[in-house]
C-alpha cells in the first residue's frame, strides 16, 4: 500500500508539472496515465464508469405534481417532520436564527442553492420563512455593479432586505463614474429597509480613510444612519 501511495504521489507531481507546459502528444499520454492513477473516477472499472456517464447525461423528465399530490406531501411533512411539528412561533425563531448569519446569492451556482435552501425545501417552509428570510439574510452583491442592480434585482422581495455585502472596488467605481446614480438615491428605491452594508476590501484600519465611500453609500441608500462595516465584521 505504501508503494502504491508513493507511486500516486510521484505521478501527481509529474502531472502538475506537465500541466504548466504546452502539451505534446507524448506529454498528453503521460497526463492520461497520471489521471488513471490519481483520479478516483478513472481508477474505477470501465463498466462502472459507463454507468456513471449514463446516469449523469441521461435526461429524466420530471413529472409535475398535481395539487392533490402536493397537499398530500405537505400533510405528510406536518406529521413526520420534527421541525414542522413544532409550534409556529418556535419555527419562526428558528428561521430567523438560521438566516441571520446567511449570505444569500441568487444565481445558478451550488452556493446559491445552498444559501436559499430554507425557502426552497418545501412549499410550507417557503410560505412561512419567506419574509423572515429576506429580512434577516445578508444579500451578497459582490459580483455586481451598482448600475446593474435595477436590472438584476427586480424582485419585490428585495425590498425587505436589511443587509447587503458589496465589494470596495464597486464603490470606488460608483464614485468616479456615476455620481448622478448616488444623487438619485437608487439604493433607497431598491432597498427601502436597508440598515447595514458590509464592504469587502475594507478593514477597520482603513474605514476612516474611506469616509467618502461611507458618505456616498449613505446618500445612495437614503439613510444617514446606515451602518457600514468591513466584511470581517459579518
Amino acid at each position: 500500500m505504501t508503494t502504491a501511495f508513493l507511486d500516486r504521489e510521484k505521478a501527481y507531481k509529474e502531472w502538475e508539472g506537465l500541466l504548466k507546459r504546452a502539451t505534446s502528444p507524448e506529454e498528453s499520454e503521460k497526463i492520461a496515465t497520471a489521471n488513471q492513477l490519481n483520479s478516483p473516477l478513472l481508477r474505477l472499472p470501465g463498466e462502472i464508469r459507463n454507468h456513471i456517464y449514463t446516469y449523469t447525461v441521461t435526461s429524466r423528465q420530471r413529472r409535475v405534481l398535481t395539487s392533490k399530490e402536493a397537499r398530500g406531501i405537505t400533510l405528510k411533512n406536518q406529521v413526520n417532520s420534527p421541525l414542522l411539528r413544532l409550534p409556529g412561533e418556535i419555527r419562526n425563531k428558528i428561521y430567523a436564527y438560521a438566516c441571520s448569519r446567511t449570505q444569500a446569492v441568487f444565481n445558478n451556482s451550488p452556493r446559491a442553492r445552498k444559501s436559499t435552501a430554507i425557502i426552497s425545501t418545501c412549499s410550507q417552509m417557503r410560505h412561512e420563512a419567506h419574509a423572515i428570510f429576506f429580512t434577516h439574510v445578508t444579500l451578497d452583491l459582490r459580483a455586481l455593479l451598482f448600475s446593474e442592480f435595477p436590472q438584476t434585482l427586480p424582485h419585490a422581495d428585495f425590498r425587505l432586505v436589511t443587509s447587503i455585502h458589496l465589494r470596495s472596488q464597486r464603490i470606488t467605481r460608483l464614485l468616479r463614474e456615476d455620481e448622478q446614480f448616488v444623487a438619485e438615491r437608487q439604493g433607497a428605491k431598491l432597498f427601502p429597509e436597508l440598515e447595514r452594508v458590509y464592504v469587502a476590501g475594507w478593514s477597520k484600519s482603513r474605514m476612516p480613510k474611506d469616509s467618502l465611500g461611507v458618505d456616498a453609500l449613505r446618500t445612495w441608500a437614503g439613510n444617514a444612519d446606515l451602518q457600514v462595516a468591513p466584511s470581517s465584521a459579518f
